[in-house]
């Protein structure tokens, strides 16, 4: 949970920031199983393989959140992301802010910034590879501001018109950020495997499994049916003792869409997440 585990910096423990990305409300909605589905800005921070788009040469999203409704420490969350398609290369960039204001002993604003410029290009028309390099700054109160450059990686695959196979790894480069002293404090590492069914045109079946770095395996499982212009979704994520729900929906309108996502975890209050985003 990153609010917890942003807050266990200051303790010493070395994965604390930057835990996984969340953003936006689409694969918060399928419970983070979106390694195999990820498309245009939705994949920014999920599979730049999505990057390229088969069907559309343009993708906008705004998304915004307030984890775990804020909580004391006005958590916050959001996301600025663009995809454009120049030829058979999907490029994309990404801006997300996670932040909290905190009292007591370290009063200030908590920041932890991500700029990302990612591209992917075709294998064969069955097969994309993508990849994106990310800026890290984290920012604190009564610490001096640090940064890293990482590197992440990704591939989907498509075979019969209804799998697809998707592989992510992130920050394959093993980006640490420094502080004054010299400590590192090494930067979430995980690899994704994903598969996704779609049995009928208007239903989605899809599963992650995801290995981050000292931590327990973590299996998500996402469905969604498509009803005209709305489309909703629901899922299960665990990882060790965690377990999360969520549901959600998208609603389409001449290349306009506004997607909604709710996540509950048991004892926290529920994270709602909202995107507004164009596609053409």
């Amino acid at each position: 949970m990153k609010q917890i585990l942003a807050l266990l910096l200051f303790v010493g423990t070395s994965y604390a920031a930057f835990e996984w990305q969340q953003l936006p409300a689409y694969p918060r909605g399928m419970s983070g199983a979106f390694t195999a589905i990820s498309y245009g800005a939705d994949a920014l921070f999920w599979n730049p393989a999505g990057l390229k788009m088969d069907d559309n040469t343009t993708d906008l999203l705004i998304s915004y959140e307030k984890p775990f409704g804020g909580m004391d420490s006005q958590l916050r969350d959001g996301l600025v992301g663009f995809v454009r398609k120049i030829g058979d290369v999907g490029v994309g960039m990404a801006f997300n802010d996670y932040g909290a204001s905190l009292s007591g002993d370290y009063n200030g604003d908590y920041g932890e910034q991500i700029l990302a410029l990612g591209a992917a290009i075709p294998m064969n028309d069955k097969v994309a590879f993508g990849m994106k390099f990310n800026y890290y700054r984290l920012s604190m109160p009564r610490f001096n501001p640090t940064s890293a450059l990482g590197m992440d990686i990704g591939i989907i695959a498509h075979f019969y018109s209804k799998w697809s196979v998707g592989l992510f790894g992130q920050n394959i480069s093993g980006a640490t950020l420094r502080t004054a002293d010299g400590k590192g404090y090494r930067l979430p590492s995980s690899l994704s495997f994903g598969v996704a069914l779609r049995p009928t045109r208007n239903t989605l079946t899809s599963v992650d499994i995801r290995k981050e770095y000292d931590m327990p395996v973590t299996v998500a499982i996402g469905q969604s049916v498509e009803l005209g212009r709305f489309i909703l979704r629901g899922g299960v994520q665990s990882q060790g003792d965690y377990l999360s729900f969520s549901a959600g929906f998208t609603s389409r309108f001449r290349g306009f869409r506004f997607d909604y996502s709710a996540t509950i975890v048991p004892s926290f209050p529920v994270t709602h997440t909202f995107t507004i985003g164009f596609r053409r």
